[in-house]
């Protein structure tokens, strides 16, 4: 009896043992795809670790790191500087106490109507200097270093002022070389040089002739003019040794400068003869020029075909007095120091600042010791002579 209950239950016993089989069969088969589509997790290796630890962020770069440059940067100290050194030659210019930047109540309808009045103004003859004939074709010529003496001729024949300018520089004592006067325009180029004529002709094409009344500010004429001049040979230099830049657009621009200078001053005048109840105020001439010369003289460029890059260069002069001198074009940054070179040259010499103070001054504009070395020198050469 008993052995045949043991028997019946034996065959039950294997179909359960085979369906257990097929159920963990069919089990381990669905744990195996769930698996594979699981993503696979990270191995640890702190084994340790009873919880995931959080995401790990990249290291913020360190603090000193943001604040270091990638570029040029601005650079206000240097310009602050450069602009301390022009407000004292406005001082000088003239002949005032000081030039604070702050104008006179009383003037400031006049200021205002003067700087407004740019725009228009520059569409007259009386405000806009002679544009030589010849200038396109003489940039050309004295870019081109086959350009020969006879060529030169050629091409400053042509105009007759120059002509008579460039003779009249060519028999100065500093070019003459015996007692004859110099008669012809073919020896008036052998007298000068190629390097002559590359650091004369804008000279004498470009400089200007005006007058101002008896009494009121006398000295400014000849000091606009000779800060245009020694501008123009510090432009060149910084340009040649230290930018890779053409030098004689660098002193064509100095001297176009010069003439924004001229003609700011002029409109400014022009107001005041309207206004005979004011007494010239240095401060609003002082406003007009630092204002609007870049502008003018950018104008006169414009109107004289002179290339983009000049034009540019010209454009840094009005961005140079807040941001300094990094940011500008390598053309304008020779211009802007030029300038200010040329400033601290007039004011040393007219006993205004000592050549110690210049030194500091021009360093503290972006000049490096070297080159204010070397350009002090000359600028000095040119002064004596």
């Amino acid at each position: 009896m008993g052995s045949l209950k043991t028997a019946r239950r034996y065959p039950t016993m294997r179909v359960f043992g085979v369906l257990l089989i097929v159920v963990l069969l069919i089990v381990a088969i669905v744990f195996a795809l769930w698996r594979r589509r699981e993503p696979p997790a990270p191995r640890r290796n702190d084994s340790t670790a009873e919880e995931p630890s959080a995401p790990v962020a990249l290291p913020a770069p360190a603090a000193e790191n943001d604040d270091e440059p990638t570029g040029p940067q601005p650079d206000p100290a240097a310009a602050a500087a450069a602009q301390r050194v022009h407000t004292a030659l406005h001082t000088l210019a003239f002949s005032a106490t000081e030039i604070t930047g702050r104008i006179p109540g009383d003037h400031a309808r006049l200021a205002n109507e003067a700087l407004a009045a740019v725009e228009t103004a520059l569409d007259e003859p009386r405000y806009m200097p002679r544009r030589p004939n010849v200038i396109p074709e003489l940039l050309r010529a004295v870019n081109d270093e086959d350009a020969s003496r006879r060529q030169f001729s050629a091409i400053i024949s042509r105009d007759p002022t120059l002509t008579a300018d460039l003779l009249k520089i060519a028999n100065t004592a500093f070019y003459r070389v015996s007692d004859q006067p110099v008669e012809s325009l073919d020896r008036a180029v052998a007298v000068l040089g190629t390097q002559g004529i590359r650091s004369l002709v804008s000279s004498a094409a470009l400089q200007p002739v005006f007058k101002v009344p008896a009494g009121q500010f006398t000295r400014f004429p000849g000091l606009a003019w000779d800060h245009a001049f020694l501008s123009g040979v510090a432009a060149e230099s910084l340009a040649a040794l230290a930018e890779n830049e053409d030098p004689f657009a660098a002193q064509l621009l100095a001297l176009l400068m010069g003439l924004g200078v001229i003609v700011a001053f002029r409109l400014t005048y022009d107001h005041y003869s309207r206004e005979p109840g004011l007494v010239p105020d240095p401060e609003v001439f002082a406003t007009m020029i630092d204002r609007q010369a870049a502008l003018i003289a950018r104008r006169i460029a414009a109107s004289w075909e002179l290339s983009d890059r000049m034009i540019t260069a010209l454009n840094d002069q009005s961005s140079a007095p807040v941001v300094g001198p990094a940011l500008l074009s390598r053309l304008g940054r020779s211009l802007w120091l030029g300038r200010t070179l040329g400033a601290l040259a007039l004011l040393v010499r007219e006993g205004t600042l000592s050549a110690a103070d210049a030194r500091d001054a021009a360093l503290a504009a972006g000049v490096s010791e070297r080159l204010f070395d070397r350009l002090w020198l000359r600028l000095s050469q040119q002064q004596d002579g």
